[in-house]
């Protein structure tokens, strides 16, 4: 009995370390994302429509994601560039939905840029939480943590 409970304290100590990096992890790319639109947005409206500079930082900020995702919660030796595919098979959702927000809040709410893309910062980091949990990371074990890909329920 005693094995058995060392075993489900060590799970449990697992778990919660890797539930504490998913939430830093997260953290971290939804701050990385809105200062690199607020970084990269006042360098290309003059040449650019909103929705293209929405796909430019939406391309930056899901490589960003990934690259912390992969080296610092999935850790393993899988193929990186099958890998990212897939997260960004995972992540077309969560990008077409912020493009499509923002979009809509500048040119049809007439919202400016910083306050619309707040929101659609929050309202994505949300969505790709739930994103992860339901989908992108379902079936994701602790025990299997160093054996499975980034991006998928494998």
């Amino acid at each position: 009995m005693h094995g058995r409970h060392d075993t489900m304290i060590s799970y449990l100590t697992s778990q919660r370390k890797f539930y504490l990096k998913f939430i830093i992890i997260g953290a971290v790319n939804t701050l990385f994302s809105y200062i690199s639109g607020l970084i990269i947005y006042p360098f290309l409206e003059k040449y650019f429509h909103i929705t293209f500079i929405s796909i430019i930082i939406s391309i930056i900020n899901i490589t960003f994601s990934f690259a912390t995702q992969k080296f610092f919660i999935f850790r393993n030796s899988g193929n990186i560039f099958i890998e990212y595919f897939k997260c960004y098979i995972t992540n077309f959702i969560s990008i077409s939905f912020g493009i499509v927000l923002i979009t809509i809040l500048v040119n049809v709410f007439l919202i400016s840029f910083y306050i619309s893309y707040t929101i659609q910062t929050f309202l994505g980091a949300l969505l790709i939480y739930f994103m992860h949990t339901r989908f992108t990371f379902k079936g994701y074990t602790i025990q299997r943590e160093k054996h499975s890909s980034t991006c998928s329920s494998e």
